[in-house]
């Protein structure tokens, strides 16, 4: 019985199929196991790399997201270019180039470097001017302001921030006044997206002529701002624009329209008699009393194709009621005012109005604050005695208007600009 089983033992040895047969079991067995292995290995590293994602690396950016601006990405193309046709949605290079700065460091004895040379001399009108405060420690953190001029998109200089530029130079803060395309320009591919390009290419140089100078670039800090037509400008791009140049801490509004709705235009009935406050109480109670009313020649009362076709880079009338793409257009055009994302994550913004504003009225910033995101991220410096145009000659209103101004630009610096040690 042994010998037979020794010869069946041996019989099994050497059986080549039943040996091949425990060879491809063995090898099944082996890739089941290493398989397993390979998959909870990735599943492991998945696991743990989703958990640095969104525990460090998310909270993180988060962090820099509220200490600097909301978007990422990039600001070359304008996100909502996609929409229509334009043609400066992605020029911004071809449009730097032409970028130059006008004058020289900011002296109080120089007095206005402006002087409208640079018009002659640069017909594109691609410049700023560039106010530097002497005895800036160049290494440390460097606060710019940067502002934008009005006037309904078709008109105004830079000049017309002269005298704040050179003021806030006083209080040690790099300022700058840009020009652009106004939108009525006949030589150039005019829209609100090339205007929006040239404010990314101003902010390029800007950075680059600091460089220059001897700043560190990697602590220059910047808020952004302008009058009327030119804080709906630098609201927009302040809100949508991804990675500035310079990291955009806060922005500033004065007397902007943040809405091309009719229904927030409301002026006084008496101009004489301008309100108290502007807060929401306040403008529900004077609507109630008729103390204020509608505006008549609003924003887009009369034809709003015509600012449509203005703002979109498109001629005179050459998109109407009409016309096929004309709704998508309105649609696209209410995208331009920074009431659209006022409710996202924004910067903090800083707004003036005035009790005497006949343009956009008393009823914006109620409005405004209504939807904003933030309610502690957002003020008001509110002139009662101002028109639009923030001056009255001869009147102690203006001084103390900007008085208040300033301070609160002080404020907002001491709390958004980073400090130095």
């Amino acid at each position: 019985m042994e010998e037979d089983n020794d010869n069946d033992y041996e019989y099994h040895l050497n059986d080549p199929g039943e040996i091949k047969q425990q060879i491809k079991s063995y090898q099944l067995k082996t890739k089941i196991i290493t398989g397993l292995i390979i998959f909870l290995i990735i599943l492991f590293i998945g696991v743990f790399g989703f958990f640095i994602y969104y525990f460090i690396i998310r909270k993180n950016d988060d962090k820099k997201d509220n200490n600097s601006q909301p978007n990422s990405n990039t600001n070359k193309v304008f996100n909502l270019s996609s929409l229509i046709n334009v043609k400066y949605g992605d020029d911004v290079n071809k449009i730097e180039n032409t970028f130059k700065i006008n004058g020289s460091n900011y002296n109080e004895t120089f007095g206005n470097i402006n002087q409208g040379k640079d018009y002659a001399l640069n017909p594109s009108k691609n410049i700023y001017d560039l106010y530097i405060p002497k005895n800036l420690n160049k290494t440390q953190y460097n606060k710019i302001l940067l502002l934008i001029h009005g006037g309904f998109w078709t008109m105004g200089d830079k000049s017309a921030f002269t005298f704040l530029c050179q003021d806030l130079a006083n209080q040690r803060y790099i300022t700058a006044s840009m020009a652009y395309s106004l939108l009525n320009s006949t030589n150039y591919n005019s829209s609100i997206f090339r205007i929006l390009d040239e404010v990314a290419s101003a902010i390029k140089s800007i950075k680059k002529t600091l460089k220059e100078k001897g700043f560190n670039e990697a602590k220059l800090e910047l808020a952004i701002g302008g009058a009327s037509s030119g804080a709906q400008i630098a609201l927009l791009y302040a809100y949508l624009y991804r990675n500035s140049t310079i990291p955009i801490k806060f922005a500033i509004n004065l007397v902007g329209p943040v809405t091309p709705n009719n229904t927030y235009y409301y002026q006084l009935k008496d101009p004489n008699k301008p309100l108290d406050s502007i807060d929401q109480e306040s403008i529900d109670k004077a609507i109630k009393e008729t103390t204020i009313e509608p505006i008549k020649q609003a924003l887009n009362s009369s034809n709003p194709m015509e600012l449509v076709n203005l703002f979109l880079g498109y001629k005179h009338n050459e998109i109407t009621m009409q016309d096929k793409r004309c709704l998508q257009l309105l649609i696209t055009f209410q995208m331009l005012f920074p009431i659209v994302y006022a409710d996202k994550k924004v910067v903090p913004t800083l707004c003036l109005y005035t009790g005497k504003d006949m343009v956009v009225g008393v009823r914006q910033y109620s409005y405004f604050k209504s939807i904003f995101a933030n309610k502690n991220k957002i003020d008001l410096q509110y002139c009662k005695n101002l028109p639009h145009e923030m001056y009255v000659e001869g009147s102690s209103d203006t001084k103390e208007c900007f008085s208040g101004l300033y301070k609160k630009i002080s404020n907002f610096s001491n709390e958004y600009f980073s400090k130095n040690k």
